[in-house]
């Protein structure tokens, strides 16, 4: 959305200064200022007085939203590095756990002629001490665990999940 409101002021601006240029390309465009005359007649403001600040009003607009964006999803991409850093410097621990359950979601996305369909895959896990944990895991790890299975669970502990990185059944 603010993608669409920066090009919607940028191409306003963009317009009006193409009606300045234009004026100026025609002979229309005046620099006189608007003062008073020794017979007492007033000039006419010129278009420069008239137009120019709206468009260094609008320009500018146009470059803080921009800029704002940028900085926006600078942040965005700092957050996800940062997320992803503490992930890959996780420790990976290992416990016996029993497969509780096995989740396929389905999520459908698009309209008008276009649909997209996303599987997500969850598995339940039960440790030892009761304690139930669900995680998200590949559908090629889905497809290989089976409920009521136990095995070996490793997986990396964050801040608010569980993040699977294998389940080992005991032979």
């Amino acid at each position: 959305m603010k993608k669409l409101v920066i090009i919607v002021i940028v191409f306003f601006g963009m317009i009006l200064l193409g009606v300045i240029v234009d004026s100026a390309l025609r002979g229309d465009l005046t620099f006189a200022p608007n003062f008073q005359l020794g017979d007492g007649s007033r000039t006419e403001p010129s278009d420069i007085i008239t137009y120019g600040p709206v468009v260094v009003y609008i320009i500018a607009i146009g470059l803080i939203a921009y800029l704002k964006s940028k900085k926006k999803q600078r942040v965005e991409t700092e957050e996800r590095e940062e997320e992803q850093r503490a992930i890959d410097n996780a420790p990976i621990k290992t416990t016996s756990a029993t497969i509780i359950s096995k989740v396929q979601e389905k999520r459908v996305v698009g309209g008008e002629g276009f649909v997209d369909t996303h599987y997500s895959y969850f598995v339940a896990f039960e440790f030892p001490n009761k304690r139930r944990e669900k995680t998200a895991v590949s559908k090629e790890q889905y497809a290989l665990i089976k409920e009521g299975e136990t095995g070996v669970f490793r997986y990396k502990q964050l801040k608010t999940a569980i993040l699977f990185v294998d389940f080992r059944p005991h032979s």
